[in-house]
């Protein structure tokens, strides 16, 4: 069932955000992000959300951007650190924090407008309630919903 809805939902949406390289005033290379969507896209993501309680985008990222995203985690996962909790929320996993690749997508009006289109409110990155999480052998993850009062939506 969960393979069907996922199929569906690939099938609906396809490919709603690229990422492109572009030349910055001094030669340098800058990453900007950019969400092209359709109306009908929109529609179905919204759809989805509403209810499933999320949206799934095959290829939502360019390669270039998931390159820097893997190099950045690769990098970051050097200083993760283990967060275990046993009562409220189970879940064993080692976390660390976003860098500069992550905060820039996380932050771009790109996301911003992407977001606001889907949830018609103005949302913001949440910085202390974001990072990047590492699973290992033995680490695991309950049924829970991402710090309910900080996040009105969870981008993973």
């Amino acid at each position: 069932m969960v393979e069907n809805l996922l199929g569906a939902v690939r099938a609906a949406l396809g490919r709603w955000l690229t990422a492109e390289d572009k030349r910055g005033n001094a030669g340098e290379r800058v990453q900007s992000y950019e969400i092209r969507f359709t109306t009908e896209t929109q529609l179905s993501l919204r759809a989805s959300v509403g209810e499933y309680g999320f949206a799934y985008l095959e290829n939502a990222l360019g390669d270039e951007l998931k390159a820097a995203l893997r190099a950045e985690a690769a990098a970051q996962s050097g200083n993760a650190h283990s967060a275990i909790e046993s009562r409220a929320i189970p879940y064993k996993a080692r976390i660390a924090d976003l860098g500069d690749d992550a905060l820039s997508f996380l932050r771009s009006p790109s996301i911003m407008q992407l977001l606001n289109a889907l949830f018609e409110e103005p949302l913001t990155l949440s910085e202390d309630a974001s990072c990047y999480t590492f699973y290992g052998p033995g680490d695991f993850l309950s049924l829970h919903r991402d710090r309910p009062i900080e996040c009105a939506a969870t981008l993973i």
